[in-house]
């Protein structure tokens, strides 16, 4: 066998030699590397999975809260009703979750009184405050009913996240005022 061919051969060889040495590094370390993708991945579906338990648990907190509370309270976000407790419910007459997705337009007499709320509403709102008024009210079967609102933005800066509002019917006391 020729020297050239020879020498060629062992190049080859040691070339075969090197590339499966570097081959199986390589794979150690992908394989090492998986290894801490995998842990890591159980840790986080760990801390996922706790974090799912404790919002469930403060979810469960607020609801309880939320429909215990003696005042009505909804969620509504562009005039539109999101959520509002069972008491809120009962103040207007609706079934539980009846009012849910309607325009707060319902609980208005009227046009002029829906848009008026409007404009007194948003810019305290806007700048972080409460929003705190007496309003006449209607109810389902078109009885009205004074009311007093107190309103706060979620986010002041994007309205559009909606506000809370907790209503209180003060009928009684506004007859007591009146006959005063």
């Amino acid at each position: 066998v020729p020297r050239w061919a020879q020498i060629t051969l062992a190049a080859l060889v040691g070339g075969l030699l090197l590339l499966a040495t570097l081959s199986l590094l390589l794979r150690r370390q992908v394989e090492a590397r998986t290894r801490a993708l995998v842990a890591t991945t159980h840790e986080l579906e760990a801390q996922r999975a706790n974090l799912e338990h404790l919002v469930a648990e403060r979810t469960g907190e607020l609801q309880t809260v939320f429909d215990s509370a003696s005042s009505g309270i909804v969620l509504a976000r562009e005039r539109t009703i999101v959520r509002c407790n069972r008491r809120f419910d009962d103040m207007l007459g609706y079934a539980p979750g009846e009012q849910t997705g309607q325009s707060t337009r319902i609980w208005f007499p009227d046009e002029a009184a829906f848009l008026a709320a409007g404009e007194l509403m948003y810019e305290p709102m806007a700048r972080g405050e409460t929003h705190r008024h007496e309003e006449m009210l209607c109810r389902k079967d078109g009885s009205r009913f004074w009311a007093r609102i107190s309103s706060h933005a979620i986010a002041p800066d994007d309205l559009s996240l909606g506000a809370v509002g907790i209503v209180e019917d003060i009928s009684i006391e506004r007859q007591a005022r009146d006959e005063i």
